[in-house]
C-alpha cells in the first residue's frame, strides 16, 4: 500500500484487501460473510447476573 493514511479504513476478508477508504455497509458485510443483513443488525439478548444480594 502506498496510499498512506488516505486508504484508511481498510477492510480485509480472508487476508485479501476488499475495501479501502470507506467503511463497509451492512449489505457488503452480508455479501462477504454469507449472512443476511437482518442477522447482522439483530442485537443479541444478553442477561448478566452479578449475584448481588441485600
Amino acid at each position: 500500500m502506498t496510499d498512506g493514511m488516505d486508504c484508511l479504513p481498510a477492510t480485509f476478508v480472508d487476508g485479501e484487501l476488499i475495501l479501502k477508504g470507506s467503511y463497509p455497509t451492512t449489505a457488503q458485510f452480508a455479501t462477504w460473510s454469507d449472512l443476511t443483513e437482518e442477522a447482522l443488525v439483530k442485537k443479541p439478548k444478553v442477561r448478566l447476573s452479578i449475584g448481588v444480594t441485600k
